[in-house]
């Protein structure tokens, strides 16, 4: 069964998801590096590459997020689209980079046991108003990095705030605004938490067919991959569910029947859609079955041969459905 990753993904990825899908420890206060004359003056006559590879080079001198924006941010201006995608995508990188420091940073006894009495979102105004300096300070500081505070199994930790990445949109091209506007619906109300769905399923199909629309609209986009493991992944939910909110029955693993009705109606009213296509498949399976996802034997649970091979192709399937709807196609 899938496993969905945001975004985080990205996603995490992305963002997640995905959602492809943290925070820094002992943040290092690394000052930022104003572009020379030569780099923030008109861009038009330096190569693309000089301009990516001076920034790349000072995101990798510091570990502090928000210094990472400011410099991407003074990096950006008077550039190309193109130009501005790739140093968002730099941007990204540095976030992966540092996930695990930025995590660090919240993850001790001390500051959870502060963080879990607050309640969530905060905003940078509030944290500027706490009397606690060091945890005022930390918390600017990630929030000022475009983090923001989730919560999931008891514990508090650091995510990238897409919502407050859109800030970049204005520079950056259209097929990367639309992914920035993705990645932050999954960022202000994420699809999982705790392997359960958490956003009612009607929101997750619309979700699912933005993605779509996404693959068929940009099928060069840089993040084509990114947004097709974050369609996959939202697929997978519609159909599957996740393993605290199954759309089958425990004891007979058995489709359930508002469920059935549900991907009935989808399969119906998105027919043109690779989404409606690829329902209308796996009801086509659950008429072979009998309606069962999986089988119980000596009290395990077990696949379904004709379920088992959905899945293998469920990939290949999308691909080809997109590609027939692409101008590659």
């Amino acid at each position: 069964m899938f496993i969905i990753t945001i975004c985080c993904a990205f996603l995490s990825a992305s963002a997640c998801s995905s959602n492809p899908g943290a925070s820094p420890n002992n943040v290092s206060s690394t000052p930022i590096v104003t572009p020379s004359k030569e780099i923030s003056k008109d861009n038009e006559t330096k190569p693309q590459e000089r301009l990516e590879a001076l920034l790349q080079k000072e995101l990798s001198q510091t570990k502090d997020a928000a210094d990472a924006v400011g410099l991407t941010e003074r990096y950006m201006k008077g550039v190309t689209t193109e130009q501005a995608d790739q140093m968002f995508m730099l941007l990204e990188g540095f976030y992966g980079a540092h996930l695990q420091e930025a995590e660090a940073q919240v993850s001790n006894a001390e500051v959870q046991q502060k963080l879990v009495k607050l309640t969530l979102p905060i905003t940078l105004e509030q944290a500027s108003q706490w009397k606690d300096a060091a945890l005022k300070d930390l918390l600017s500081n990630l929030l000022k990095g475009k983090y923001k505070l989730e919560s999931a199994e008891g514990m508090i930790f650091p995510v990238v705030d897409y919502e407050a990445l859109k800030s970049f949109q204005p520079n950056v091209s259209k097929p990367m605004q639309d992914y920035i506007t993705l990645m932050a619906d999954d960022s202000n109300r994420p699809t999982s938490k705790d392997a359960g769905l958490v956003i009612p399923r009607e929101e997750l199909i619309q979700r699912t067919l933005h993605a779509e629309k996404y693959l068929t609209s940009y099928p060069d986009s840089p993040r084509y991959d990114r947004i097709k493991q974050l369609y996959l992944n939202e697929l997978h939910m519609i159909l599957f569910g996740l393993d605290n909110t199954p759309t089958y029955d425990w004891e007979t693993f058995k489709i359930q029947t508002e469920v059935k009705t549900e991907l009935k109606k989808l399969a119906q009213d998105q027919g043109s859609t690779v989404t409606g296509e690829m329902v209308k498949e796996f009801l086509a399976v659950l008429e072979k079955t009998k309606d069962q996802l999986f089988v119980k034997k000596q009290g395990e649970q077990k696949d379904v041969a004709e379920v088992r091979s959905f899945l293998d192709q469920m990939e290949q399937g999308v691909d080809t459905l997109i590609r027939g709807r692409t101008t590659e196609g």
